[in-house]
């Protein structure tokens, strides 16, 4: 794709598709190098019609952006800290964001992602998970459910047993998730 689409958002998007894909196999220098081509690539004006007149799942904003990279700077070892910088400036840019120009699960999982690198990192009381908890049952997709799921695996760690807060916040999401799978199975009947 870089081949047809070398500057702007959508090089941008397909530099951070790759960078994805260095973390899922553990190359986590590479994948740092391919965060920052996306960053130059994001930076060099480009106009494309697709892009930039029909937008929807052709679009790539900077929020979009954020969400990939600090989505996959949470998969990486030692890399909270900057995970936590991108996928805040994710959420924040989604909250601001039109109600048109927001993708409610793009940006749920975005919170579901800062969540779990707070938990990660030691900082347990930076989670607010309101505006996942506030999705209704129509709007809690699959990735999310998925997203969620790596937040209790931190939760589960050693560091928060016997932690009440821990305890609380891994409850609500077992709730979350439950009541997301019992309306999936109803809807099959």
């Amino acid at each position: 794709g870089l081949t047809y689409a070398t500057d702007g958002p959508r090089a941008a998007s397909l530099h951070l598709g790759h960078a994805r894909a260095l973390a899922g196999l553990g190359d986590s220098e590479s994948a740092v190098e391919a965060i920052r081509a996306s960053e130059e690539a994001a930076d060099r004006a480009y106009v494309d019609d697709v892009h930039d007149e029909f937008g929807g799942e052709f679009a790539c904003s900077q929020a979009y952006l954020s969400y990939l990279a600090g989505s996959t700077l949470a998969d990486l070892p030692s890399a909270e800290d900057d995970a936590v910088t991108v996928l805040r400036r994710a959420t924040v840019l989604y909250g601001e964001a039109p109600p048109e120009q927001r993708s409610y699960g793009v940006e749920a999982i975005s919170h579901a992602n800062l969540a779990r690198v707070e938990i990660r990192a030691g900082r347990l009381d930076n989670v607010d998970l309101g505006l996942v908890f506030g999705l209704s049952p129509d709007k809690r997709i699959n990735a999310l459910v998925k997203a969620l799921a790596g937040v209790r695996r931190e939760l589960a760690a050693p560091r928060y047993q016997g932690n009440a807060t821990a305890a609380d916040l891994d409850e609500r999401i077992e709730a979350f998730i439950q009541d997301t799978v019992t309306r999936d199975l109803r809807e099959l009947s």
